[in-house]
């Protein structure tokens, strides 16, 4: 892992509808931006890279 750099970890909820994931990130919880647009589901738990350390996810 580098700096700048997380890893956000989404779990499947059981929604067969659910494809992909969208990583909202930002300073506050109030203040969230999207940092990754789409990343596919790849089981029960999927780990996605972010380009930013948040720190809110």
């Amino acid at each position: 892992m580098r700096d700048g750099q997380a890893i956000v970890y989404a779990s499947w909820n059981g929604s067969t509808e659910t494809v992909a994931w969208q990583v909202l990130a930002g300073p506050t919880p109030f203040k969230l931006a999207v940092v990754v647009f789409t990343a596919p589901r790849t089981g029960f738990e999927t780990d996605i890279y972010a380009e930013t350390v948040g720190p809110y996810f």
